[in-house]
């Protein structure tokens, strides 16, 4: 048998500076989709996030939306529902003001005096309870 003798192909510097060309426009091309995804993929998981903290937020109004209910069911006369929406501000006759004041600070919420205490009525009591259960997160 006779061995092919190999041919060596020799590039000339024109071709070599093509092949060099093209070997850098596809890193470019490369980096370029590496970076694109990349972005993508950071705005992905952002909106991930958004989307978990808006179901949570949806699902405490829906359970504080049903508790409510509830409470709305429960209670049989006008007078009854009224005085409960007017405590939770969501209801005001015409001419009224309502007046609602925020607490910036939980601990300071809860520390109530001794005397606010001892002199609340059972109704308060049953109040605040219904208040800290609605706000709590």
């Amino acid at each position: 048998m006779i061995a092919k003798k190999s041919i060596e192909k020799k590039f000339s510097w024109q071709d070599k500076i093509l092949i060099g060309l093209l070997v850098v426009f596809n890193f470019f091309i490369f980096g370029f989709l590496l970076v694109a995804n990349s972005r993508l993929f950071m705005e992905i998981s952002k909106s991930r996030e958004q989307y978990l903290v808006l179901d949570k937020q949806i699902k405490n109004l829906e359970q504080k939306n049903n508790e409510l209910r509830e409470l709305l069911l429960s209670t049989k006369s006008e007078t009854q529902i009224e005085k409960f929406l007017r405590e939770k501000a969501l209801y005001k006759k015409e001419g009224e003001e309502v007046v609602v004041i925020k607490r910036n600070d939980k601990e300071t919420a809860r520390k109530v005096p001794q005397e606010v205490q001892e002199t609340a009525s059972v109704m308060d009591k049953f109040i605040d309870f219904l208040r800290e259960l609605l706000l709590r997160d």
